[in-house]
């Protein structure tokens, strides 16, 4: 049986300052058959020269930049569109991955094949990745108060595309709450899977769009 490939979505726009973190991590995945798709919404830092440098590397990077800014989820659907690969998850460019976070999904795809969507517990961290807490989800919430007690994964969760592309997809007017709106409609593609495991570190970024002054807005989306 062929392995399947992950496609590690990244929709990016001035994070260049964090993307060595991020690229090693990719790099040191044990689970070695991803691609990785950097979209650059029309950044005006040096995210393209960072991320092409590691891509005359790795034929396994893909890097495409957008003629003008698209914003949040206009990038992430195309961040889909473009990907190759059977499972895709995105990844925050301001965060990084565990080493053996696509490992441990590919294989709770792999032991379920009726599953659309596995996401795991994560370590809140500072800007330097210094760890503050660990985020646990409650795998016993009911599936009809997801929204009621916030429980629906709104960072790295991986899901299988032909069960996205059985949904209406990405709502390109989003500003906000992205991840969630579509974790909700993947749900109903089929089963979902809650790893225990800390499979990925979220950084606080002081320019992030869901963080300190704009934390009310992402609650308002939410």
């Amino acid at each position: 049986m062929q392995e399947p490939k992950f496609s590690i979505l990244v929709a990016n726009y001035n994070n260049s300052k964090f993307l060595d973190d991020l690229f090693l991590s990719f790099k040191e995945q044990s689970f070695k058959n991803y691609e990785v798709v950097f979209v650059d919404d029309y950044s005006n830092d040096n995210s393209l020269e960072i991320a092409n440098n590691y891509a005359l590397n790795d034929n396994r990077i893909r890097i495409y930049k957008n003629s003008k800014n698209l914003g949040c989820g206009k990038n992430k659907a195309k961040c889909i569109e473009l990907a190759k690969g059977e499972i895709c998850g995105f990844v925050d460019p301001d965060d990084i991955l565990e080493p053996n976070a696509l490992e441990v999904m590919i294989n709770n795809f792999e032991t379920n094949p009726d599953t659309a969507l596995v996401y795991s517990n994560f370590y809140l961290c500072n800007e330097d990745l210094s760890k503050i807490e660990k985020y646990n989800y409650d795998s016993n919430i009911p599936k009809d108060k997801v929204l009621i007690y916030g429980a629906t994964p709104n960072h790295f969760s991986a899901f299988k595309k032909e069960n996205y592309l059985k949904t209406s997809g990405i709502n390109p007017n989003f500003k906000r709450a992205i991840d969630r709106d579509m974790v909700l409609k993947l749900e109903e593609t089929g089963k979902t899977i809650h790893i225990p495991d800390y499979l990925y570190k979220y950084r606080i970024n002081s320019n992030s769009i869901s963080n300190n002054q704009n934390a009310f807005k992402a609650e308002y989306w939410a």
